[in-house]
């Protein structure tokens, strides 16, 4: 009998011992036997070492980082040390179907695809928007995805080679870090998806989405990296301007603003008269 390949759950955590033990649990509950569960500790101070001590299963190894790398940085050290050719993530937001490792890894069989991701439910809201057409969602999608973000990373399993091959994330960013790094993936391999709700996630006052901050950043980040594409997709890149107008207005981040939009302005070459166009 051919055993099945092994898959690596990267689960980076910051003090929070509590939900990091959930988490872990809801890994072991899959149907998927093969795994093994590497917990990357960002420098947690909340007595998180004493609690992984407590689980004795040889499937789970932790690493502990001296420098808070932030969940970008902590993800790609707990790739980097990943014993297998599959990588898939886990938070400590997020509730895992039993039977997500076990589906991913079927579809994954088909060969075509260097990463299979699937629906998940947000605050009880489905994502990606089930009224998206399924061609938009799976093979090459990446003309789809300048839009806007489809893929979670806890939704993710990508093979080794594929994660290395792109780069990994983007250690800088604090938020949005999945989509960019799907950006990457769907510019060079075919993307698999389920039209399944595999992951229930709650989105916590804690939660670096809530960083508005961050996400204007990536946003900036994004649309200097993607600034040539983005320019054959011009409703794309109004999408991200609108959006950053928003999180500047409700958020007060004027002096954000002004200092990323001159490094986008620099880096594109651009003008403001350019960028008043995308608001008329």
């Amino acid at each position: 009998m051919i055993k099945e390949p092994m898959i690596s759950v990267i689960i980076p955590t910051y003090n929070r011992k509590e939900q990091l033990l959930h988490s872990i649990e809801s890994v072991f509950n899959q149907t998927y036997s093969n795994m093994e569960i590497v917990v990357v500790d960002d420098g947690s101070t909340d007595g998180t070492r004493d609690e992984i001590k407590k689980i004795k299963d040889e499937r789970v190894r932790y690493i502990y980082l001296e420098q808070n790398m932030g969940p970008s940085g902590a993800i790609n050290i707990g790739v980097k040390e990943a014993k297998s050719e599959f990588i898939a993530f886990q938070d400590s937001d997020t509730k895992l179907h039993p039977e997500k490792l076990e589906r991913q890894m079927k579809q994954m069989k088909d060969g075509r695809f260097g990463m299979v991701y699937h629906s998940y439910t947000l605050n009880q809201k489905i994502y990606p928007l089930p009224q998206i057409p399924k061609n938009e969602k799976e093979g090459r999608i990446y003309p789809y995805l300048l839009y806007s973000p489809m893929i979670g990373t806890p939704c993710m399993l990508i093979k080794k080679e594929t994660f290395h091959k792109t780069g990994g994330f983007v250690s800088q960013l604090r938020c949005l870090e999945d989509w960019e790094l799907s950006l990457r993936i769907a510019r060079c391999t075919e993307i698999g998806f389920l039209d399944e709700v595999l992951l229930e996630s709650n989105d916590s006052e804690q939660s670096v989405s809530k960083n508005a901050k961050a996400e204007m950043e990536a946003l900036f980040y994004i649309m200097q990296v993607y600034y040539e594409d983005l320019e054959r997709y011009p409703m794309a890149k109004k999408i991200h301007f609108n959006r950053i107008a928003q999180l500047q207005k409700e958020n007060n981040l004027n002096e954000v603003y002004l200092k990323e939009l001159q490094k986008y302005l620099t880096k594109t070459g651009q003008t403001i008269d350019d960028m008043l166009i995308l608001y008329r």
